[in-house]
């Protein structure tokens, strides 16, 4: 029985006639129905067939090559194919080579030559419905596929044995830089590039097993990608026919990678950076102290000593200030390294930005002096609740783009920093550069991540946009101002802090006179405590408050605590912050139970190997904290401070 699947159920196959014969027409519409197939009519042209189709489109339909009038049977037949997706077979009397290669061309199921019997047709017509039932699945299992191939979020591309295109779906086209039909046919090299990502497309084929590979995609039409290509190999029948590739896009993803190690180096040499300047600032405290103390004693010496002998003294004297000046460069350096190697960068404080913009040009001053001339007006701005070192970072992001962005002569180069304050009483940080600008579209995205208009491999796009995100975890904002050819100026805008102003913030000038070297002690001078396990620290801080104060030394925590046992009585109390055993924060924890009113006269003084536990315990604990190395003015300052600060909060209790 011959049937036709249809939605719902089956039924009889229906059959379009296009034949101008009206007496075959009629022989061939009565066999049929009379064989079981429903005939929706017969035509004798291409226009009574479409209108026929139009109405009740057919199955098949039965189609004479040669038709009177304008019209061919080919013509028919191809209207059918292509507009209403029917199955032609072809009658014909004629079996040359030309019509016979015609009706192949036009995409015919089948052909019967005339004179035919009624078993040609229905066999003939048989093969049509049931090729086009085939025809019909593939193409929908191909739509399916395609559909789900250009669906996916990554790159696909196939290619045939020869590695000629064969499919490309709009993924991959961006990732590439071609449309679909540009690269069908093509050869692979031309759109992935020659190299090794060729050979392992043809290796994969070669072998029939899949592989990856990595590769830089250089789009014509924008910036380059990082591509991770998947191959794996078609085979059919024992044959290969060809490859798929899937292109993922990893660039973000190196990126990230590379900034988490970058930011991992960073954070190991952060560590290296602050124990190593603990172990310079301990020597190079006592150096330079001591170096001060002979410097003044040989000038109290000169003065005494006749011309002949004091200026030899005076040649001592003016080697001493060299070295002393040599170790305070050193001590400068190290001061720089410690800020730049802190751990505590999540915390906040009330900050200075001028201090973190003048740290900045420190760091870059090198880099500014051989590419630029640098202008500066920073004027008094006030206090802002930040993190220094993440401050300072910024700054150092903006000049060192600032120098990049030149194109000039040294002469002509110009960067501006300035600072001031705003009609809002918020402090504004600018940096400014005549350099080669930005186009609009260029400024509009610059503190997108990723972003960057420098080649491969000289910056990953994510230093403004982390300056954005610092400046912003401060309450702040950042912006731009440029023109291509008319420089770009940054401006960092950050709200006052409403925190009481530290005491670390005090100018030092403030503080009372150093004292005088020579003096005897007082009897009734004030009683300092030292705890330092560094014998030659201990030494120092002796000779440097000698004469103004009455100084007690301990090696340890446990020496301190004996000593406290006798008497406890101090004025102050300088405790070393790191020491082996039991630390400066031990030390904190015993004098809060046992002592508990010597508190607000304890202080710390570091060499710097400050870690996360310690950086904590300094934000929470509250108490002043001395730098190594220290001069006998800074010191004693800082002596004066801790003492006077203590007798205020003794007068006026909370």
């Amino acid at each position: 029985m011959n049937v036709v699947a249809i939605p719902g159920g089956l039924r009889d196959p229906r059959v379009l006639i296009v034949e101008d014969e009206r007496v075959v027409a009629t022989h061939v519409e009565r066999s049929l129905e009379d064989a079981g197939y429903s005939v929706v009519g017969i035509a004798s042209t291409a226009a009574e067939a479409s209108e026929l189709v139009s109405g009740s489109p057919p199955d098949v339909a039965l189609v004479d090559i040669r038709l009177r009038g304008k019209s061919e049977g080919f013509e028919v037949a191809e209207r059918l194919r292509t507009e209403h997706d029917v199955p032609v077979v072809y009658m014909t009397a004629h079996t040359d080579d030309e019509t016979l290669q015609r009706a192949a061309r036009t995409g015919a199921y089948g052909y019967v030559v005339k004179p035919f019997t009624i078993g040609e047709v229905k066999s003939a017509l048989q093969v049509a419905l049931h090729k086009h039932r085939l025809d019909q699945h593939l193409a929908q299992r191909e739509r399916w596929f395609s559909t789900t191939l250009r669906a996916i979020a990554d790159g696909v591309l196939a290619c045939d044995a020869e590695e000629r295109v064969t499919f490309l779906n709009e993924v991959a086209e961006r990732m590439l830089g071609r449309a679909e039909d540009q690269a069908l046919g093509r050869q692979l090299g031309e759109l992935l590039g020659r190299g090794p990502r060729v050979a392992e497309v043809a290796e994969s084929i070669a072998s029939r097993s899949p592989s990856t590979f990595f590769f830089e995609a250089a789009r014509p039409d924008s910036a380059s990608l990082l591509l991770e290509g998947s191959v794996a190999p078609i085979v059919h029948g024992g044959r290969v026919l060809g490859a798929v590739l899937v292109l993922h896009d990893v660039t973000e993803q190196r990126r990230r990678d590379e900034q988490l190690a970058l930011t991992d180096r960073l954070s190991s040499l952060g560590t290296l950076v602050a124990s190593v300047a603990h172990e310079i600032n301990n020597p190079l405290a006592y150096t330079l102290g001591n170096l001060g103390i002979a410097v003044a004693e040989l000038e109290r010496l000169a003065m005494e000593l006749p011309q002949g002998p004091r200026e030899a003294l005076e040649h001592v004297m003016r080697s001493l200030r060299d070295a002393e000046d040599g170790a305070g460069r050193v001590a400068n350096t190290v001061k720089e390294l410690r800020a730049f190697g802190r751990m505590e960068e999540r915390s906040q404080r009330t900050v200075d930005p001028r201090a973190c913009v003048d740290w900045a040009l420190r760091l870059t001053g090198n880099q500014l002096l051989h590419h630029a001339r640098l202008h500066t007006n920073l004027r008094d701005v006030p206090p802002v609740r930040a993190n220094e070192l993440k401050l300072s970072q910024v700054v150092v992001n903006l000049l060192t783009n600032a120098v990049q962005a030149l194109t000039g002569e040294r002469e002509l180069n110009e960067v501006k920093v300035s600072t001031w304050t705003d009609e809002t009483g918020a402090a504004v940080i600018e940096v400014e550069d005549n350099g080669q600008g930005m186009s609009e579209e260029t400024r509009l995205s610059v503190f997108e991540p990723f972003f960057t208009t420098k080649p491969v491999g000289l910056g990953t796009g994510l230093g403004l946009s982390i300056c954005r995100g610092i400046v912003q975890g401060f309450g702040g904002d950042i912006t731009v101002e440029s023109a291509v050819g008319q420089g770009s100026r940054f401006r960092v805008r950050l709200p006052q802090s409403q925190d009481d102003v530290p005491a670390s913030m005090f100018r030092l000038s403030s503080a009372p006179p150093p004292p005088a070297r020579g003096m005897s002690v007082l009897r009734d001078a004030p009683q300092i405590l030292v705890i330092d396990d560094e014998p030659m620290i201990r030494t120092l801080v002796s000779r440097l408050l000698s004469g103004r104060y009455r100084v007690t030394t301990a090696d340890s925590v446990r020496a301190a605590l004996a000593v406290l046992n006798e008497r406890s009585d101090f004025d102050a109390v300088l405790c070393d912050l790191m020491m082996p055993g039991e630390s400066g924060i031990d030390f904190f924890g015993v004098v809060r139970r046992l002592y508990p009113s010597l508190l607000t006269r304890v202080a710390f003084i570091t060499g710097g190997a400050v870690t996360p536990d310690t950086s904590k315990f300094l934000e929470t604990a509250a108490r002043p904290v001395l730098s190594k190395p220290f001069d006998t003015q800074a010191l004693a300052q800082f002596i004066d401070r801790l003492i006077a600060d203590a007798v205020t909060r003794a007068a006026c209790p909370a």
